[in-house]
């Protein structure tokens, strides 16, 4: 059995104009955990397979689901997302809050309130949970932030696994995608961390004090306290790790 990670980034179809219709800004990537990971785990030992953007979470899901790579006893063992899995009844969560008073300018001001975001992203980063998480609810999910993974590890677009997935280079203008991988990043860790690894400079966001009135969707609660991220003061910038297929 083969396992595989994906990173996605919500987002909607926008409408260019009447020529042009709209363009798909659903972000996702695909990253296979190679074998000699289940022994000795480290950032070398997972490759980018392939990125594509569509129009909606349920697109984004069944453009995954029927990838090639997933065929046969292949196997999605984790996926990051970046939306909020967790709500507050205020206009803020107070996890937000501490990050945006943790990090530091300029990546505190993409640290948006859930007030703030659009509906693409908070709808359909739920949805596209619930869809992962109803075909196995054993599956593993967290939040994740790509402007922070980008930032602490020193990473551009144009530098994310040398933009290419099986031969197929990433436009560096598409952040779409790009922020897919980035959010991939904080799942390889959180998987990493479940089987007993851990990489230095990362840490779960979650941990630590909790929103008083937090609540989650029902239908994935369990899995949706995950928040990883690389530290501000432990992570060494630029060391991606990445190798591509």
């Amino acid at each position: 059995m083969t396992r595989y990670i994906i990173g996605f980034d919500p987002g909607g179809a926008r409408r260019l104009d009447e020529t042009h219709g709209s363009s798909p800004h659903f972000g996702w990537a695909i990253f296979q955990v190679l074998p000699e990971s289940e022994s000795a785990f480290d950032r070398t030992h997972f490759a980018l397979i392939r990125t594509g953007v569509a129009d909606n979470a349920a697109s984004a899901y069944t453009a995954v689901m029927n990838d090639p790579y997933l065929s046969g006893d292949n196997t999605i063992v984790a996926i990051g997302i970046d939306a909020p899995l967790g709500f507050d009844s205020t206009n803020d969560r107070e996890l937000d809050r501490l990050l945006r008073h943790y990090y530091s300018h300029p990546v505190n001001a993409h640290i948006l309130s859930q007030n703030s975001l659009r509906g693409a992203v908070i709808i359909q980063g739920m949805m596209i949970a619930r869809e992962f998480y109803r075909q196995n609810p054993a599956i593993l999910i967290t939040e994740s932030h790509p402007f922070i993974v980008m930032t602490q590890l020193g990473l551009e677009r144009t530098q994310l696994c040398d933009l290419s997935a099986a031969g197929h280079p990433i436009d560096s203008r598409n952040c779409d995608r790009c922020c897919a991988v980035a959010s991939a990043y904080s799942a390889i860790v959180m998987d990493a961390a479940m089987h007993g690894h851990n990489y230095a400079g990362w840490y779960n966001a979650h941990i630590g004090p909790s929103d008083t009135d937090a609540w989650s969707p029902p239908a994935f609660s369990p899995l949706a306290h995950q928040y990883w991220l690389p530290d501000l003061h432990r992570t060494t910038r630029g060391d991606d790790g990445c190798r591509t297929s």
